[in-house]
């Protein structure tokens, strides 16, 4: 049987990444504890290993790094400069994507975009739904914004 993916000629490319709800079954303390904590490990591996890459989303989680641990946090600013750290989503707290109104999601992006501009220099342009379970008629509108240009979900 002939393989349809010539492995000489196929690249992968692994993307790490951490998803983690910050209010789902801890309190909203214990969840930002860790997330900051996640990324704390992220980064020691990252400086263990140059050719690793991640990326992460929702403007929160930087927020309270930024509070927590402004090295960390600086850290990151250069991953990001450097192309090795990508900041997706371009959301404030990735949200329940079956219910909300389109302005709510339209909020969303509204602040996360603005701190990653403002943080990062850039805006996100890679939509980042990592734990949707389903997307309401909603978000093809608000998908049809500028900001991001592309998106990727799945459950």
């Amino acid at each position: 049987m002939r393989n349809p993916i010539p492995s000489a000629q196929t690249t992968f490319h692994l993307i790490e990444n951490s998803h983690l709800d910050p209010v789902w079954l801890w309190n909203a303390h214990e969840g930002l504890n860790e997330a900051i904590s996640t990324v704390r490990t992220v980064l020691t591996l990252m400086a263990e290993c140059p050719e690793l890459t991640y990326i992460r989303g929702e403007s929160l989680i930087y927020e309270e790094i930024q509070r927590h641990d402004p090295a960390a946090f600086r850290a990151i600013q250069g991953h990001v400069k450097s192309g090795r750290w990508d900041v997706v989503g371009g959301m404030f707290l990735q949200p329940d994507m079956n219910l909300p109104a389109t302005a709510t999601l339209h909020k969303h992006f509204e602040v996360g975009q603005a701190f990653f501009k403002k943080h990062f220099g850039r805006k996100s342009w890679v939509g980042w739904s990592a734990d949707c379970f389903g997307h309401t008629a909603e978000c093809q509108p608000s998908r049809g914004r500028p900001e991001p240009s592309r998106a990727r979900e799945w459950r």
